[in-house]
């Protein structure tokens, strides 16, 4: 055979990798590539997993006080009572306001000071032809007997700082023998968009010297945070028409039966915890997603476009190791 002739046959051969550098290519660079490429994949499967914005959760913190609930008394005076006009089933609306004290009852070493509740609400009174069915709202499951009025508005508790510490809402379910059943949901003021309300379930009686007596208790224990706000020195409490000025307290959603003429169907205290309490946590909610998204934004991007950059990379190693041991035979 010419020199020639042993020339290209050698750089031919010289292009085909034999089996021993087959191996060596699948043991090193196959094992890089599939790193990348799986790197990549639980990049952008991660990435697509992904919400919209992240869960909010209550994070509340360490009770400070036992599972037991804290059971409060309930004492003081109908400080305002007003005719505000009628519904369209010509309900009389009295636009009331109560300001009363809360007291710890439990042993002195570990109850809470004294503080001041204002309640200002409007008082719609049933006729006897216009007396919705609603459920008690202290106990859902059974009917309201012998109902006389409900009631809607708003809640500041004071502490014994005088300073406002909580504000919230109230329903109320006011019977004919003067006793009121009483839900009242605040939140502590400063706390975060996530914090949970504070809901402070009762009975109390509105007596005929515009006295009202009652006991009402926290549905759960208090964090640290909430016991703070309210466990302060003593000092100067506030007026209560200086704690009304600051509240905006607007005309409640009818409940009445609108007349039997009418026959309209009344309201029920579910729709209207939706359109208070519920809606304030709500807003509460979207208030934390909507600060929480921008921070994801940056995230999602980041994580999409290293996973794009590790498949390439994967694709780069898998086509220059191909072309190393399978190089093009044309020609």
């Amino acid at each position: 055979m010419s020199g020639r002739g042993k020339t290209a046959m050698a750089s031919k051969t010289a292009r085909r990798a034999g089996p021993l550098e087959k191996d060596t290519w699948r043991a090193g660079n196959a094992r890089t590539m599939t790193r990348y490429l799986y790197a990549g994949l639980i990049l952008l499967i991660g990435t697509l997993a992904l919400p919209g914005a992240p869960r909010v959760e209550a994070r509340t913190g360490t009770p400070a006080t036992p599972a037991t609930p804290t059971t409060l008394t309930l004492t003081g005076k109908i400080v305002k009572v007003d005719l505000s006009g009628f519904e369209p089933d010509f309900d009389p609306i009295d636009r009331v306001v109560m300001a009363v004290t809360l007291h710890d009852t439990r042993p002195p070493a570990r109850a809470l000071p004294d503080t001041m509740l204002v309640l200002s609400t409007y008082l719609e009174n049933f006729q006897p032809d216009t007396t919705p069915v609603l459920p008690d709202l202290l106990h859902p499951n059974q009917t309201a007997q012998s109902l006389g009025g409900f009631m809607q508005g708003k809640a500041v508790l004071v502490n014994a700082a005088g300073q406002t510490s909580y504000r919230g809402s109230l329903l109320a379910e006011v019977f004919l023998d003067n006793a009121a059943h009483l839900i009242v949901d605040i939140d502590r003021i400063g706390a975060p968009d996530t914090a949970p309300s504070l809901r402070l379930i009762g009975a109390l009686t509105l007596h005929k010297d515009l006295s009202v007596r009652g006991t009402v208790h926290a549905e759960r224990a208090l964090t640290a945070a909430e016991t703070a706000a309210l466990r302060v020195p003593r000092g100067h409490l506030p007026s209560w028409q200086s704690v009304v000025s600051g509240l905006s307290v607007h005309a409640p959603v009818m409940m009445g039966m609108a007349g039997t003429a009418g026959g309209q169907r009344p309201a029920q205290p579910r729709a209207v915890l939706g359109t208070t309490q519920q809606k304030a946590a709500q807003a509460k909610t979207a208030t934390a997603r909507r600060r929480a998204l921008p921070a994801l934004v940056p995230v999602r991007a980041a994580a999409l476009g290293l996973g794009v950059v590790l498949l390439a990379v994967a694709a780069l190693l898998w086509r220059r190791g191909r072309a190393a041991v399978y190089p093009s035979e044309k020609g």
